[in-house]
């Protein structure tokens, strides 16, 4: 084989790989936020100056199903590995849940009865990053249904020497 076959052949795979990834439909990312018929009464929360060893913050949200029918909250997790959640549901509580990929994320699967709230517990440490942390951060806590609905708790901190 030539010079210019093999690289014929060489630009002609790179451009059917090319093609089939423009017209492959996307997969879709955790980041698109599907509505749940879940609500939160008040879903941020500014904590505002924190001192970096001043030790653990902590702030609970209200988790709504205002609906008629029950709804099974299937998972929770976070945006950052400073930060972890817990959800109360009837007599027992679930967590505390962190960060994606560090560490077990077990499914919750339990039920919020219709016209029912909750309370969802998160405590953030402000020491997590060491120094690199100090400045402004914004976290989020994500309560997921069994639709793939999910309902999104977000604070705000500035992490003070």
């Amino acid at each position: 084989m030539n010079k210019s076959t093999f690289i014929g052949i060489i630009v002609g795979i790179l451009g059917l790989i090319a093609f089939i990834a423009m017209v492959s439909p996307s997969s879709g990312t955790h980041d698109e936020l599907i509505p749940s018929v879940l609500s939160a009464e008040i879903d941020s929360y500014d904590f505002g100056p924190v001192p970096i060893d001043g030790g653990l913050v902590r702030h609970s949200y209200i988790l709504k199903n205002s609906t008629s029918e029950p709804v099974v909250i299937s998972k929770m997790y976070t945006s950052c590995m400073c930060t972890e959640a817990s959800i109360h549901i009837g007599d027992e509580t679930f967590g505390p849940y962190g960060m994606p990929g560090h560490g077990f994320m077990p499914s919750i699967d339990r039920v919020l009865e219709p016209n029912t709230e909750t309370s969802v517990d998160v405590v953030f440490d402000p020491a997590a990053h060491g120094p690199a942390g100090i400045g402004p951060i914004g976290r989020v806590v994500v309560v997921e249904d069994e639709t793939g609905g999910r309902v999104e708790f977000r604070f705000n901190a500035v992490v003070t020497p």
